[in-house]
């Protein structure tokens, strides 16, 4: 993924602010407008087809909020949720023979967590975490916001490795990358046997059948 310089995004966010549009930003630095209206969504416009099409968006995500309106979390699911979780962003035996879980979105980390919880009975001791920072960030604030957000003692954070930002942008409110750890060597491998199954049944259509019963 290209990146570009802070400067750049500045610059870009203030035309924003005094009304041009993502197209005219984008032409003006030779910037897809995509790249551009992803800096700059946040900021407010009274732009009609703006607001319309932020209405939109708004609509199509919440038409699926039905999904969890009768849905009880147990247990069970909650093991298939984080097993589906750690398979997409958790490091697999025989590389760890622990839990190692690495993210930088905290709404992501934090539902990791929560799930791992409540799905299996935890050692809180047994947490570790490591921040991965830029000589930018404030160690101090950086370890007090993931503390607070994981509810982990920040006396169970290892040393974190910082490094040289390159001063261009990916993203804003970058908090750095976490990697959550939880030495237990089953959990993992039941973690990685509830999301092989999960596969298994995906590949093999059950998963559909027991959805979709034949009608009686």
């Amino acid at each position: 993924m290209e990146v570009y310089d802070q400067l750049v995004v500045q610059k870009a966010r203030r035309l924003r602010r005094l009304g041009l549009s993502f197209k005219k930003i984008g032409q003006k630095f030779l910037i897809s407008e995509r790249t551009i209206r992803a800096w700059c969504l946040d900021i407010p416009n009274q732009n009609h087809d703006f607001l319309a099409a932020q209405n939109n968006r708004k609509e199509i995500k919440e038409s699926e909020r039905y999904i969890f309106n009768n849905m009880v979390l147990d247990k069970n699911l909650a093991k298939v949720f984080v097993s589906l979780l750690y398979w997409a962003e958790g490091t697999k035996y025989p590389h760890s023979t622990a839990i190692s879980f690495s993210n930088s979105d905290p709404d992501m980390v934090l539902t990791f967590v929560k799930l791992l919880r409540y799905a299996f009975s935890l050692d809180e001791k047994k947490f570790k975490v490591h921040l991965q920072l830029h000589t930018t960030h404030n160690k101090r604030k950086a370890f007090t916001y993931w503390s607070k957000l994981l509810e982990i003692p920040i006396k169970q954070f290892w040393k974190p490795t910082i490094t040289t930002p390159t001063h261009k942008m990916k993203r804003r409110n970058y908090y750095g990358t976490c990697t959550i750890r939880y030495h237990d060597y089953k959990i993992l491998l039941k973690l990685i046997g509830v999301y092989e199954n999960f596969a298994e049944r995906s590949h093999r259509g059950l998963l559909q059948r027991v959805a979709n019963p034949p009608a009686v």
